[in-house]
């Protein structure tokens, strides 16, 4: 009897593995085309709803508006001329006078001394007085964009001229400290006054940089304006003036624009894998591995991000930002809204963001973050514009009838009939007098609790109030002894 020969055993495993490793890739591919497919959806919808509302969401569509207008006007305004032949830290082209400027501004700024003849503040005025009186014609036409550096291409911009008009506006102080140690009223004011119109010509300019830059110069204009108010008061027409710029923006400033073209640059920088790898490349050679070293997870992580595979992730990525800038431009600029609120919504965010990550920060950094800063900025600047216009007031009551208001005493008229105490959490100003000046305070309402300390402080910083002790004009002083 012959026994049947033994039947090999198949190979089993090696079959389950191949199968396994078939449903895995059609599974992860089946996955990757469902979450592509819905966040296409998803993000498809939002945009839609801003065509719907005549929105621009590129920024290519941004940059074709932007042309536009340039045809019209090819040529660079007076005032960006102006920036520019001044110079500054993007543009050493200029009057060859930015470091006598810095050296001013460190050296004396900081101290904000009593105003005295100085021979370095004499001869920077003497040469920028051709620019000033640029400035001063620049400034009677409607503001324009002051960036022209505008690529369909490279939705990442840099803001060169805005900065420098900075330096601009802060050498203006100069002309003012110079006006009073001279005992010329009415120079030093015209100063303020060209400040305040030098900032106007940033109302219109679409980024958020832009606006940022904007407002701490508004905040320093105001705070020039106090320094001023120690020494002197203005002439009833240029109170009128002065009076009229501090209050053009009670309203608001106009800062939709910016989110506009700040969600466009993001969308468009995250549409395009060129520019999102050149955007991560730059930021890894800034702070990223040295040279010679392996490159760490994260980075390999944002490389990843910066390819096709990563679609869906870019898409919801997107659609997050459109709703974040919806959230952040609906408030940003109300004062039944705090600033606090921005900074939770942009929190929120970052933390749900697929670039969360360290190697790619820097994006929230740049898309995100300014948002927060600009709604703290916007409320400062409303309460400054606020305290400052009523120090113009108190100091014009003080010289029409030789004493300071009454706390009881009403401040309001016809240009200003309420005091805008929305910004205050329509909390009372506090007003206090001393011998030589007065002090405005927050109220403590309006301040975080941990820095209602600094109320007490004296002198008082600015972000908290103003405080002006009134002082006589050194030329007008030494002419009495």
């Amino acid at each position: 009897m012959t026994t049947a020969p033994a039947k090999p055993k198949r190979r089993k495993w090696l079959w389950r593995t191949l199968w396994s490793m078939l449903f895995l890739l059609v599974g992860t591919v089946g996955f990757w085309c469902w979450s592509s497919y819905s966040a296409f959806s998803e993000r498809d919808a939002l945009i839609a709803e801003l065509r719907s509302r005549g929105e621009h969401v590129w920024w290519e569509e941004h940059c074709n508006e932007w042309r536009r207008e340039r045809d019209i006007d090819p040529y660079p305004s007076l005032f960006q001329k102006a920036v520019l032949a001044f110079g500054g830290d993007s543009n050493r082209n200029g009057t060859n006078d930015y470091e006598t400027y810095v050296e001013l501004e460190t050296a004396l700024k900081p101290n904000l001394p009593t105003p005295g003849v100085d021979s370095r503040i004499e001869k920077l005025l003497r040469k920028l007085a051709p620019i000033f009186s640029r400035l001063e014609i620049a400034v009677q036409s409607p503001p324009r964009i002051a960036t022209t550096n505008h690529s369909p291409a490279d939705p990442m911009i840099l803001i060169p001229l805005v900065y420098d008009t900075r330096h601009l506006q802060r050498v203006l102080f100069w002309e003012s400290y110079d006006g009073l140690a001279k005992g010329d009223e009415a120079r030093a004011f015209r100063a303020v006054e060209l400040r305040f119109a030098t900032n106007d010509q940033l109302a219109v300019d679409p980024f958020v940089s832009s606006q940022l830059t904007r407002l701490s110069t508004l905040i320093e204009a105001c705070e020039h304006l106090d320094y001023c108010l120690a020494f002197a008061a203005p002439s009833d027409e240029a109170f009128g003036r002065l009076d009229f710029r501090l209050s053009r923006w009670d309203d608001g400033f106009g800062l939709e624009k910016c989110f506009s073209s700040e969600r466009a640059s993001y969308l468009s920088t995250l549409e395009s894998y060129e520019a999102l790898s050149r955007v991560f490349q730059d930021w890894q050679r800034f702070w990223g591995t040295k040279q010679g070293e392996p490159p760490s997870l994260d980075e390999r992580w944002v490389d990843l991000l910066a390819s096709r595979l990563a679609r869906p992730a870019i898409l919801r990525e997107q659609s997050a930002y459109i709703r974040f800038i919806e959230q952040s431009a609906s408030i940003i600029d109300r004062a039944s809204r705090r600033p606090s609120d921005v900074e939770r919504i942009a929190g929120v965010f970052v933390e749900q963001s697929p670039f969360r990550i360290k190697g790619a920060e820097p994006l929230n950094r740049h898309f995100v973050r300014p948002a927060a800063m600009l709604a703290h900025l916007a409320s400062a600047a409303h309460r400054k514009l606020v305290l400052s216009r009523l120090a113009l007031r108190i100091r014009r009551h003080f010289d029409k009838h030789g004493r300071l208001p009454d706390p009881r005493e009403s401040l309001c008229d016809r240009a200003m009939p309420t005091i805008r105490l929305e910004w205050f959490k329509d909390e009372p100003i506090v007003y206090k007098t001393s011998a030589n000046g007065f002090r405005l305070e927050l109220p403590e309402a309006s301040v975080p609790a941990e820095d209602r300390h600094r109320l007490r402080e004296s002198p008082l910083s600015a972000d908290f109030g103003l405080e002006i002790e009134f002082k006589p004009l050194p030329a007008k002083s030494g002419a009495a002894k």
